[in-house]
């Protein structure tokens, strides 16, 4: 079984710390400025987000991909949502056999070849 870190549970008060509370305080209430000011949205759809705070390298598209197989075995039929990290289109678009890399991004090529695959911004 995966266990937390021991780490996240330290309590380690340093200059670092004190001095980086202030920003954190500002981020928190831009976050809630921010959710305040946009509108959420409801889907009859289920969805599963795989996401995380750390941008690259943390596994979320090999994880992304398992899961759409495991779906499509059990007989469902997902769809991917990506940004198209990289890629030249930014308008909604559904990836197609013939878009390359550089116009849709390489993850968005990776997802599209297990389910149907949309990007946009």
């Amino acid at each position: 079984m995966l266990k937390a870190p021991k780490f996240w549970y330290q309590k380690k008060d340093s200059y670092l710390s004190r001095s980086l509370y202030p920003l954190s305080l500002l981020f928190r209430l831009g976050t809630k400025i921010r959710n305040f000011a946009s509108t959420s949205k409801k889907s009859s759809l289920p969805i599963i987000c795989i996401g995380n705070i750390v941008v690259g390298g943390a596994g979320k598209t090999p994880v992304s991909l398992k899961i759409g197989k495991i779906l499509i075995k059990a007989g469902y039929k997902p769809h991917f949502i990506s940004k198209g990290y990289a890629g030249i289109i930014k308008t909604s678009t559904l990836v197609e056999s013939w878009h390359s890399p550089t116009s849709v991004g390489d993850e968005s090529i990776l997802l599209s070849k297990v389910a149907p695959t949309w990007i946009g911004n």
